[in-house]
Order: C-alpha cells, then sequence, then structure tokens
C-alpha cells in the first residue's frame, strides 16, 4: 500500500470497492500531479473477519510521511459519496501538544525502555533494529510502547506491525488499535486514522471509546464540521448514534472552546433523532464556564429548560452556569442570585461548586453583607452542607472586616458540619488576632494551629512582632526557627531588640540562641546589649557574645 498523505478532509464514510479517491479531497491541478505519484488506495468496505490460521497483513502504511493540508477541509464539487456539508464555521487548527515519553517514566522496564529508545533513535532500519535486539513483546507490552511513542508516530506505526507479524500473529488488543487511532489523530494523520478505524471495524473491535478519540483529534484540530460528519457516520460503523455518543462529541467540542459548534451539533443530532439529557446540558455548560462566556450559557440554559425542564439531580449544569455568571459579568453577583431564586423555586439548587464560587466573589469584593445574606437563605436553610473552603472564604470575610467574634463563631461551628480548619483558616483567625492586638488569643489559637500541623505564614509570624508582646513573639520565634520559616535573620533580630528594652536576660538568651543556630544578630542589637550589660557589670556576657559572633 502506497504511503497515505496528511491532509485535510478524510471522510468518516467508507469508501466504495471501486473508488478509492477521498471525497473531501480538493480537485485542484497540483493536486492531481501529486496524486499521480502517491495515490493511496483504500481497503475494501468489508473484508472476512481475519482467523488465527491466516491473520491479515497490517493495512496501516509503512511510513506516513508528513504533508502541509490544503487551505479549504471541504471539496469544490461534492462526491456522491460525500456526507452532507456541515453548517459548523471552520477553525484555526490548534497547538500541538506534549506528549508523555520513555524517559518521564524512569520505573519502565528495560526492555521496554529499550523499545521506546530504538523508536525514538530515528533510523532508518527499524525492523532490523528490533529484530537484533531480541525482545519478545505481548499485548500489554504494545500498548505501554505505544502510549510513550506518540512524538514518533512513523516507528511506531513500524512496531505495532512488526510485532504483530512477529510475535502476535495480528492479534493485537483493542487497546492497542485504540491508542494507533489516537496517536494517529494527535498527530494529523487522518487519512491513516480513518484506515485504521476501518481496519477496526473489520475486525469487529470498534466501539464508542474510538470515536471518542476520532472526535477529540478531529475538534483540537478546528475540525468540528469533520466530527460531526464522523457523528453521522457511527451507524455504517457499527456504533450506536445515540445521547451517549452524542456527549462524547460535546465533550470533544467544548474541551477545545467549539461552544458555537457544540450548540450546532445539539440541533444537527436532534434532525436525526438524537435527544439530549442533563448531561449534555452540563458539558454544554461545563464549556461556557472555562470560556466564561455568560451571554452563550443563558442561551444554552433556556434551551435546557425548554427541553429537560428543570431537574433537582441536575446539579452540574447549575453549578456550572451560575459560576460562569459570577465570573463573566460586573454584576454576575446579582445576576447569580436572581437564578438562584429561580431554582430554588423549582425545587432545584447548585451544588458547593457555586457556593465555594460565590463566597470566593464576595471575599474578593469584601461584600460582607451579600456573603452573609448568602449563608442565611441557603446554608443554614440545608441547601447546602459547607465545606472547609466555604468556612474558609466567610472567616476570612469576616476577619477583614475585623470581625473576631462572628469569625470565631463559624470556626466553632465547622467540625458540626464534618468540616475541618486547614492552614488558611487558622492564618486568617491569627491574622486578625494579631491585628487587633489579642496577643492571649493569638497564643491560644497559635498552640492550637501548631497542634493540628499547620504553620503560620511568613507574613503573619512578621507581623505578631508589631504586638510588642514578649509571649508571642517568643512562641512566634521558636516556631520559625523549628519548622525554617523565613525570614529567621529579620525575625530574631525583632525578638531581641524587642526583649532588649526590659527583659535583658531573654534578649541575651535568644541573642545567643540565634548565634548558635547560624542566624545573623545585627551589630545593632550587639551594640544595644553591650550598653545595657555594661550598666549591670556583666561585661562578660557580652564578650562571650562578642567571640561567639566573630567565629560565625
Amino acid at each position: 500500500m502506497s504511503p497515505p498523505r496528511r491532509r485535510r478532509g478524510s471522510s468518516p464514510v467508507p469508501h466504495s470497492r471501486h473508488r478509492s479517491r477521498s471525497p473531501y479531497r480538493s480537485r485542484s491541478r497540483s493536486d492531481s500531479r501529486h496524486r499521480r505519484r502517491t495515490l493511496s488506495r483504500s481497503p475494501p468496505s468489508s473484508h472476512p473477519r481475519p482467523s488465527r490460521q491466516s491473520p491479515p497483513r497490517s493495512p496501516l502504511p509503512s511510513h506516513p510521511h508528513r504533508r502541509s493540508p490544503p487551505h479549504s477541509p471541504l471539496p469544490s464539487r461534492p462526491s456522491r459519496h460525500s456526507p452532507p456539508r456541515s453548517p459548523l464555521p471552520s477553525r484555526p487548527p490548534r497547538r500541538d501538544p506534549v506528549f508523555a515519553s520513555h524517559k518521564d517514566h524512569p520505573d519502565l522496564p528495560p526492555n521496554l525502555r529499550r523499545l521506546c529508545e530504538i523508536l525514538s533513535s530515528g533510523s532508518h532500519s527499524l525492523p532490523s533494529l528490533l529484530d537484533n535486539s531480541g525482545i519478545v513483546v505481548t499485548q500489554s507490552d504494545v500498548e505501554v510502547v505505544l502510549r510513550l511513542s506518540y512524538s514518533h508516530p512513523d516507528p511506531a506505526l513500524t512496531f505495532f506491525r512488526w510485532a504483530g507479524e512477529r510475535h502476535l500473529n495480528h492479534m493485537h488488543s483493542c487497546y492497542s488499535w485504540n491508542l494507533v487511532v489516537d496517536m494517529l489523530g494527535k498527530n494529523l494523520y487522518f487519512d491513516a486514522m480513518w484506515d485504521a478505524v476501518r481496519s477496526m471495524r473489520d475486525l469487529n473491535i470498534l466501539s464508542l471509546a474510538t470515536f471518542a478519540s476520532v472526535f477529540g483529534s478531529l475538534a483540537s484540530d478546528g475540525r468540528a464540521g469533520e466530527a460531526l460528519a464522523a457523528f453521522r457516520a457511527l451507524p455504517m460503523y457499527g456504533i450506536r448514534r445515540d445521547t451517549v455518543a452524542l456527549n462524547s462529541l460535546l465533550a470533544a467540542l467544548c474541551r477545545v472552546g467549539l461552544l458555537v459548534d457544540g450548540r450546532t451539533v445539539l440541533h444537527e443530532a436532534a434532525l436525526v433523532g438524537v435527544r439530549p439529557d442533563t448531561d449534555s446540558f452540563a458539558i454544554l455548560l461545563e464549556g461556557c464556564e472555562n470560556e466564561k462566556d455568560a451571554k452563550c450559557a443563558r442561551k444554552v440554559f433556556d434551551e435546557m429548560v425548554a427541553a429537560i425542564g428543570w431537574n433537582p439531580i441536575n446539579r452540574p449544569a447549575y453549578d456550572s452556569f451560575l459560576v460562569t455568571l459570577l465570573s463573566s459579568l460586573d454584576d454576575g453577583f446579582i445576576e447569580a442570585m436572581r437564578f438562584l431564586e429561580d431554582l430554588r423555586q423549582h425545587s432545584c439548587s447548585p451544588g458547593p461548586k457555586f457556593f465555594r464560587a460565590a463566597f470566593q466573589f464576595c471575599l474578593g469584593k469584601c461584600d460582607i453583607g451579600g456573603a452573609t445574606a448568602l449563608w442565611e437563605d441557603y446554608i443554614d436553610r440545608g441547601v447546602c452542607s459547607p465545606d472547609t473552603a466555604i468556612y474558609n472564604c466567610i472567616i476570612a470575610l469576616c476577619c477583614k472586616g475585623k470581625r473576631p467574634d462572628v469569625a470565631f463563631r463559624y470556626f466553632d461551628e465547622m467540625v458540626s458540619h464534618g468540616a475541618f480548619p486547614d492552614s488558611d483558616t487558622y492564618n486568617s483567625l491569627f491574622q486578625v488576632l494579631v491585628q487587633t492586638r489579642k496577643a492571649r488569643e493569638a497564643v491560644a489559637i497559635l498552640n492550637e494551629m501548631l497542634k493540628n500541623e499547620c504553620l503560620p505564614t511568613h507574613t503573619n509570624c512578621l507581623l505578631a512582632f508589631d504586638t510588642k508582646d514578649p509571649e508571642l513573639c517568643i512562641k512566634v520565634w521558636q516556631c520559625m526557627l523549628e519548622h525554617g520559616i523565613h525570614p529567621l535573620e529579620e525575625a530574631g533580630n525583632l525578638l531581641v531588640s524587642l526583649l532588649g528594652r526590659n527583659l535583658l536576660p531573654e534578649a541575651c538568651k535568644y541573642a545567643e540562641d540565634l548565634i548558635d543556630n547560624g542566624v545573623k544578630l545585627s551589630s545593632a542589637n550587639l551594640a544595644n546589649l553591650k550598653r545595657g550589660l555594661r550598666k549591670i557589670n556583666k561585661d562578660d556576657i557580652h564578650d562571650r557574645l562578642l567571640l561567639k559572633w566573630k567565629q560565625r
């Protein structure tokens, strides 16, 4: 078989036995000259299923040479074998993906690593190298090597064919075939990809997972029209064209931001009798959320209500819709609250995802009134059970508003809702206590924080020294020193300076502690200690400190 070309417009519709020309192939003069040189012949539309006694040769090309695709994926003159023209707009190609490699897996078995190295070597005599390696492969070995060879599709196909001929009697696993289809699609070898799909159909091993990969590859290259044509052609490959297949196509389109195409697919699917379900609209609304497209989200939401009505179990869709409104509009919070009330009137509600986003929005806007109202209307009434992230937002908001009493009320009820404080919770409370000069309470919360294996941030540690409270400052310094929280030098010198005013023995003790732990004691602090010690005739203590200081 001549090597098929990498080009736009390869058709998902099975070719006839007597016509090998792709129905999507444009008929330019230059293409005609090229076709005479490298015309590829598609496999027949039907083959007898292979037996173990007479395994078929692999239908895959030896070297699918790359070629720049023409500008248009659609034929200049439709063939009678072509699927209907798609109303979907064309999109620019997407950025090439980064593939996994054997270099990313240090624990790879030596024989498989050797195979991957052979495939990535760029050698032109791969079959000989593979034969000389003396490695015997199994189906699972082929799967692993293919997964790690997406960056080298030509050698990977050679290896696939070699493994089938030499070791597996052409009995590759379904997963290996799916990997081949996925690898070809990801590398834009769409003609070869469809050859592999047709071969899988002839072997009776096609599944919807295969077409999920096809949809994803076409969508990633901006070929929404061809993805829809593949969806229409599913029955020709023995795959049910149902809602599950529709959702697979929608997920592929929305994953790369083709929202308009996704909505068009929804309407096109209805024309062939495929009805969307709750997952269909949830996928579209999640795509709107990723693109922050509130206008499209409203349209999809209206279509969803018209098609399937209000459904309490449709929380993922409601989550995505309301989060989209929050993140893409200036008055997003008000708009989201209006739709939230509509949901409540229809006995529906979003999940924790929206409430986390809503409280985070209020935190960013310092809107304690909106957060309090949201909490009273929905959390207190049991619409949503708050988790740690939701509690952290409302506690941080109260702390920003210098309302530690309210913050501690939420803090005290966390455990009763199954939410447990984390480092963010404790740091918010510790910060507000330090800022309001409540040193005793700050020491208590610091002790609880450390008991629960949480640490204060370096900002909060330095902030604690502003309280000028010796007990708190000593506790913070010990925590910083034990856990290596920087800046140790700045914090340690602040502590010595603070203690040197009224607690000279303690100041000397922690000055020596700094030096012993390799933290630089400032010359200004050393001079202040010298003056204080001279007044009480303790020059020997200063001399000992000075000697250690110089040795360091």
